[in-house]
């Protein structure tokens, strides 16, 4: 049985001769929602591998490395092409001061909306 999982893993497919799946889509879900945090609180900017891990309680990086990868497959991310630790969410956008007053947006209450997810990010990895 674990030579199967071995092999299925290898070749990408994510599943195993049974409906038993390798992707963990609880902890998924929780490394884009991460993702996703922290690049409204950091635009442009992505969380390093580890602090995902840490962020999602994964024990391990190569873990982060297997979600991100199977997010990219699926087409939720794009990992930066210069081989860095970069990761682009396909449905996020930074949006500049001068975007938000084009599209009618309050910036001020976008720049509140950012530093309290920071706040939120900084709680959250010292334990709070």
């Amino acid at each position: 049985m674990l030579g199967a999982k071995i092999e299925t893993f290898i070749n990408g497919s994510g599943q195993t001769g049974g409906s038993e799946n390798l992707v963990d889509d609880e902890k998924e879900a929780q490394v884009l929602a991460y993702i996703r945090a922290y690049q409204q609180a950091y635009p442009g900017l992505s969380p390093s591998y580890r602090a995902i891990a840490e962020a999602v309680e994964l024990k391990s990086i190569s873990t982060v490395f297997y979600h991100l990868a199977h997010l990219e497959e699926q087409g939720k991310i794009e990992k930066n092409p210069s081989g860095r630790q970069g990761v682009v969410l396909r449905d996020t956008a930074v949006i500049t001061q001068e975007d938000a007053e084009l599209l009618g947006l309050d910036w001020n209450k976008l720049l509140v909306l950012k530093y309290a997810t920071r706040k939120a990010l900084k709680g959250r990895d010292n334990g709070g």
